[in-house]
């Protein structure tokens, strides 16, 4: 008579006979960690199921919450809770002594399926402060850089735009060959391609204690 196995074991049993099969060139001791690792996780899932369909009760979908709870979720997933800046585009320069690079692109949340890229790409536009880094070696790359941020800002579209709470343009006025005045014309083309999308944008001019100038846009 066989000596009586838990749950946990049999699962174990199975699950090793399975990988030696399918690696049958691997370690034993490895195979034998492998499997009593899986097998706690299958056995608790499969007893938390059975609990389940004896009280009724089945774990919630994210779907199935409530909206309130729903957007704070989104919130913790799209927003960036530190120093970071989203930055959608660097003029010339490597990664800024000042602040940390974070590219813009779409955070995953919004390519998991079409009712969570709805709910949620609108409020990473929303709650998220986009910037421009203007630290250009010539002239040549104040234009570059500003043409792709224009490309960018009508790729996302007038509505997205519409939901930019803060976008900030920053360049050094002591940058060489002449580009301080070249940023500023930088600025002024940003600056008309925001106030073209959002005509109700609010854009004011300041000075950082770094001796950086910016430009924000309150959309």
């Amino acid at each position: 008579m066989e000596p009586y196995q838990t749950l946990e074991e049999k699962i174990e049993a199975c699950i090793s006979t399975l990988l030696r099969k399918e690696f049958p060139y691997t370690h034993t001791s490895d195979i034998n960690g492998a499997a009593a690792l899986g097998a706690v996780q299958v056995a608790n899932d499969i007893l938390a199921r059975k609990n389940a369909r004896r009280t009724g009760v089945r774990p919630l979908q994210l779907l199935e919450l409530p909206a309130e709870i729903r957007n704070r979720i989104y919130e913790y997933a799209v927003k960036l809770y530190d120093t970071q800046r989203k930055d959608i585009i660097r003029m010339g320069a490597g990664k800024s002594m000042y602040f940390d690079s974070n590219p813009a692109a779409q955070p995953a949340i919004t390519r998991v399926s079409r009712q969570l890229r709805k709910d949620t790409l609108s409020m990473f536009y929303n709650v998220n402060d986009f910037a421009v880094q203007a630290l250009p070696i010539n002239a040549a790359d104040i234009r570059d850089g500003s043409s792709q941020v224009c490309r960018w800002l009508r790729c996302i579209g007038a509505e997205k735009a519409h939901m930019i709470k803060n976008f900030t343009v920053y360049w050094y006025d002591g940058a060489p060959f002449g580009t301080a005045s070249a940023a500023r014309i930088n600025q002024l083309m940003v600056g008309s391609e925001l106030a073209t999308l959002a005509p109700v944008a609010k854009v004011k001019g300041a000075r950082t204690p770094i001796e950086f100038s910016s430009m924000t846009a309150l959309l």
